[in-house]
């Protein structure tokens, strides 16, 4: 095979897996961090609807026009679109949050 893995290697490899389980030895997440991480793993569609409607609030919302000055305009956005590019789906609704606030 192309990759290394032979039929017989992927067989052992089974095997030694079973053998070893370790699945019966993770503990998962210990600090909160890390199971608000956990949390959000099954979590696939926030994103551009996430962002869309994060744009929308920003742009529509008057509320959040007369408490938001121009310099935390430019900070949400850049926040905005660097958790985008990260693909940082909870830093987005992080974000979403304080302007529903």
């Amino acid at each position: 095979m192309a990759n290394g893995w032979t039929k017989e290697r992927r067989q052992r490899q089974s095997l030694t897996i079973r053998r070893w389980k370790p699945w019966e030895q993770s503990t998962g997440p210990k600090t909160s961090e890390g199971k608000a991480n956990a949390a959000q793993n099954a979590n696939k569609g926030y994103g551009w609807p996430g962002i869309k409607r994060i744009a929308s609030a920003l742009h529509k919302n008057k509320k959040s026009q007369d408490e938001f000055s121009a310099d935390d305009y430019d900070s949400m956005a850049e926040r905005l679109v660097d958790a985008a590019l990260d693909g940082d789906f909870r830093a987005i609704q992080k974000i979403a949050e304080a302007i529903d606030e």
